[in-house]
């Protein structure tokens, strides 16, 4: 079997993307004792491809610190999600301010293309938020 073969059918099995699987398996198999994998026709003998599983199933299910560092990952993209929607939200919010004194100075006989440089806005989006659309 391939590298690229194994990586391919380890990406399906586990459910990662197939560049990390083989990135993982490259890396797995440079370390492999000779004999266990051909680097110039980047096969495996039967006992390397072994090892590459077994190193695999266990990075995937805990044991090593691939799986520490997989942890760290899921945590950062947590807490970049999180405030993703935090900012989101303010940023909703900053909005609804920003069109209800943009509403308001139109009432009260602000120019709209002053009411447009202020808000950093064309007319055009300044007439949509003083119509309520979009």
């Amino acid at each position: 079997m391939t590298l690229a073969d194994l990586a391919d059918a380890l990406a399906d099995e586990y459910g990662i993307d197939r560049d990390a699987a083989r990135n993982r398996v490259e890396e797995i198999a440079d370390r492999l004792p000779a004999g266990m994998y051909d680097p110039t026709t980047g096969t495996l003998a039967d006992d390397g491809e072994a090892a590459i599983r077994d190193q695999v199933a266990a990075d995937y299910h805990g044991m090593t610190n691939v799986s520490g560092r997989h942890d760290d990952l899921l945590a950062g993209i947590r807490e970049a999600a999180d405030q993703i929607a935090e900012h989101q939200r303010l940023a909703d919010e900053w909005m609804r301010r920003r069109d209800e004194m943009i509403r308001t100075a139109i009432r009260e006989g602000v120019r709209v293309p002053a009411i447009a440089e202020a808000a950093g806005l064309d007319r055009q989006r300044v007439y949509q938020i003083r119509d309520r659309r979009r």
